[in-house]
């Protein structure tokens, strides 16, 4: 973890071989008792390697995919059962 500011902002760092990236998540109250979710991601993508690694996961869409399930997974797990 890089940073929190509870209630508001999580951002998490990491690594491999061919990438650094950030997740940020942030939080944000829509109306009382409903709080959006909002994701982002930074990356860097060095050299040769890297470039293949973007091509292959970014510009394919299956980090949209991915992250949609994710905040899916999230929404699902947050909402009170009906």
């Amino acid at each position: 973890m890089a940073h929190a500011v509870p209630g508001q902002e999580l951002v998490l760092v990491g690594r491999h071989h061919f990438s650094t990236y950030a997740l940020v998540f942030r939080l944000e109250e829509t109306t009382p008792g409903r709080t959006r979710l909002r994701a982002e991601t930074r990356a860097r993508f060095p050299g040769p390697g890297g470039a293949l690694y973007r091509l292959l996961v970014i510009s394919s869409g299956a980090h949209a995919l991915l992250t949609g399930r994710l905040l899916a997974a999230v929404r699902r797990r947050a909402e009170p059962v009906r």
